[in-house]
């Protein structure tokens, strides 16, 4: 029985897993509600708005490197925010 146990072990690394590819360049796709909240300290109905706010400000046409959607510099400079207003003990 004991060898059963270490030669399934050995063997389970070895299976291969099902890679999950996501979409990156709309990171409120990844999350729900709750893990947004917690990430980010604002719901998806908040953040969208920002993001419609300051849309023509962030996006501007250039193909040369694939610049960062609106949505994606948003959630990021919250999540920056977040994470300072959580260390500072907020």
């Amino acid at each position: 029985m004991a060898a059963v146990v270490v030669w399934r072990s050995k063997h389970r690394r070895n299976l291969k897993r099902n890679r999950v590819f996501r979409d990156r360049r709309n990171p409120l796709d990844m999350y729900d509600d709750v893990e947004l909240y917690d990430k980010f300290r604002f719901r998806r109905h908040d953040i969208l708005t920002i993001v419609d706010e300051l849309r023509d400000d962030l996006e501007y046409p250039d193909t040369r490197q694939g610049p960062l959607p609106a949505t994606l510099q948003v959630v990021v400079a919250l999540r920056m925010c977040a994470s300072l207003f959580l260390e500072l003990g907020g």
